[in-house]
Parts: C-alpha cells; sequence; structure tokens
C-alpha cells in the first residue's frame, strides 16, 4: 500500500441494539452515521441563532462549529476500541477481538 492510503478495519463493530436479528453495523459507518446526523440537525433544525450562539460558545465560525460537532458525534463510541471493552466479552463472535 502506498503512501496516503488509510485501511480501515471493517469487522470492528459499533451498534447491535435495536438493529435486530443479530444484525452488527460497523464502528466506521457507526461514527459516519452519527456525524451525518449532526449535520442535518444543524442544517435543518437549529435556528441560525441557536447555531451562532453554539459557534461563539466554542469560539468558532458556524461552519468550524458544525465540523467540530460532527467529529464529536463520530467519536462517541471511540471506546469500543479499547482493549478492556473488547476483553469484557462485549464485543460480539468475529467482530476484530
Amino acid at each position: 500500500m502506498g503512501p496516503g492510503v488509510v485501511v480501515v478495519d471493517l469487522r470492528l463493530w459499533g451498534k447491535q441494539r435495536g438493529l435486530g436479528g443479530g444484525i452488527l453495523y460497523r464502528l466506521v459507518c457507526h461514527g459516519l452515521s452519527a456525524a451525518a446526523a449532526v449535520r442535518v440537525l444543524w442544517r435543518d433544525v437549529l435556528s441560525l441563532r441557536l447555531r451562532e450562539r453554539l459557534a461563539a460558545g466554542l469560539g468558532l465560525s458556524e461552519a468550524e462549529a458544525c465540523a467540530v460537532l460532527e467529529l464529536w458525534a463520530s467519536l462517541h463510541d471511540v471506546g469500543k476500541l479499547t482493549p478492556s471493552f473488547r476483553r469484557q466479552g462485549q464485543v460480539p463472535p468475529g467482530c476484530g477481538r
């Protein structure tokens, strides 16, 4: 693999509960979905005034604030990557233990 190539381990599990039928949602996909949800909420639900207040509170422009909130949302399950979580038996079989 050449420089700049990013390899994503799709075995890593992000969500299972509530999906039914033993379906596993991969960690990278779960993080991307959370970030996308924040973007939609920011763009379509939050008022301009609230977006301005949040951005000001973070000391960022509105675009930067949205990006930071997307990042935070995407990382909300980063603990599932830790060895201690994976050793506790909370990872379904075949999910990159």
